[in-house]
């Protein structure tokens, strides 16, 4: 319990300064640094919460990721899906080790992309739509008023993933969603429980090629990105639980496509970036727990080993933090594992609510099961929109002394009864043979 305190303790005044739990600083690449007054809404939005935003060039040749293997930035922000290259110093071996090192990155595309940044999609098991396609959707669509164009290519989507730990403020206020978005669609994976979906078309939404766009009829949009099955925005958690959002359009982080939609009875891209911005940068969605507590039951006394059959209590308190904050975490899913090779006992833990308390103890009462040998106990908590909770203790189970193996005692009563009868039947035939007439003659 101390020891979990003192953890939070810590990891609040180590990030005082911002309420990402991973560091406050962003590296946000452009194009070239004057456009960044078209994402100055969103910019604004992160300095609001205490990020310190670095705006560079793509091509900046001085740009480094890391030094003497630590990062140097927290968070990256890719708003350059044209930039052919990088920096001398940013390529793909240099930002997977930033990933490995716990960087998180929210990464946009658009129907320009280059292959390196294609490349770059791909390492994290998403695909995007080739070159000079695009999503439109004729039904479900909105004409930006500053273009000429007539073409239905800026969606209003509305299918959302329903996870209060990435969504909150979707999910908690139940607003109409109303998301603008232009740009390409991408897939992956649909079997992979690192990538989940965040924004998808609806029935009505496609994804066709630049040329066929005023020509649906002529050249058919893919038979795979259609519909629900074409991914708009998309998130991947590696093991390390480090964070990657991918957005499909630049244009849906831009001021002209944040300032459609203000009302506050609308679920718009302002409020969808700042929950997928949080959420990437591990202002929410993030797990803590205390060293579980393992003891006997009767006693309450924890030990090095227990025997087969000991009553014993297994504990741990768990905690997210949500917007900022650390809260108590509630679920009815929290399993332990008893294992040796396979499980011998299977079981969720029981947990009573905290009420204000930062963090609620989910504990179980276990029989051991009858089989000695060293055991793992152990939780594997990985659920869409939370960081991985692996927790692993290793105790070795005792078989029974024969003193306490009633078994044992009751199967010898009747060697022990037989080596008696035999010892006292020599002594009475012997004390016949010498007290005998025959013996005395």
């Amino acid at each position: 319990m101390l020891n979990f305190l003192l953890a939070l303790f810590i990891a609040f005044f180590s990030f005082s300064s911002a309420q990402s739990l991973t560091g406050s600083r962003i590296l946000a690449l452009l194009p070239e640094t004057k456009i960044q007054t078209q994402y100055s809404t969103f910019f604004e939005q992160l300095k609001e919460r205490n990020y310190s935003v670095a705006i560079k060039a793509g091509s900046d040749k001085s740009i480094e990721l890391g030094k003497l293997g630590e990062n140097l930035y927290d968070h990256i922000l890719f708003l350059c899906p044209k930039c052919t290259k990088y920096g001398k110093n940013i390529n793909l071996p240099s930002i997977l080790k930033f990933v490995k090192n716990g960087g998180n990155i929210l990464f946009a595309a658009d129907s320009e992309m280059s292959q390196f940044n294609y490349d770059l999609a791909s390492e994290f098991g998403v695909v995007f739509e080739t070159k000079e396609s695009a999503v439109i959707d004729h039904t479900h669509y909105y004409n930006v008023p500053t273009s000429n164009s007539t073409i239905k290519d800026t969606v209003i989507a509305r299918n959302l993933n329903f996870n209060k730990h990435i969504l909150p403020h979707y999910t908690d206020n139940k607003s109409q969603p109303e998301i603008f978005f232009k740009g390409i669609a991408h897939q992956f994976n649909k079997n992979s429980y690192m990538n989940l979906s965040i924004l998808s078309g609806s029935l009505t939404t496609a994804s066709v090629f630049k040329a066929s766009k005023d020509k649906l009829s002529v050249i058919p949009p893919s038979s795979q990105l259609s519909g629900y099955n074409l991914n708009l925005v998309s998130v991947f958690q590696t093991l390390n639980n480090a964070r990657i959002a991918f957005i499909g359009g630049t244009e849906m982080l831009k001021d002209i496509y944040i300032d459609i939609q203000k009302s506050d009875n609308i679920y718009g891209n302002s409020k969808f970036l700042k929950d997928l911005s949080m959420w990437t940068f591990h202002e929410s969605g993030v797990l803590s727990h205390s060293s579980p507590l393992i003891y006997k039951t009767l006693d309450k006394i924890s030990y090095e080993s227990y025997q087969i059959k000991d009553s014993i209590t297994y504990q741990v308190n768990i905690s997210e933090y949500n917007q900022g904050k650390w809260t108590s975490f509630a679920a009815n899913d929290v399993q332990l594992e008893i294992r040796m090779l396979d499980p011998y006992i299977r079981t969720t833990l029981d947990y009573t609510p905290s009420g204000d308390l930062e963090f609620n103890t989910f504990k179980k009462v276990i029989t051991l099961p009858d089989k000695y040998g060293v055991f793992k106990f152990q939780i594997i908590y990985n659920r869409p929109g939370l960081t991985w909770v692996t927790i692993t203790d290793t105790i070795p189970i005792l078989p029974l002394r024969h003193n306490q193996f009633p078994r044992f005692l009751s199967q010898a009563y009747p060697y022990y009864t037989s080596s008696f009868v035999l010892l006292g039947g020599f002594v009475i035939l012997s004390a016949l043979w010498i007290f005998s007439p025959t013996f005395n003659k």
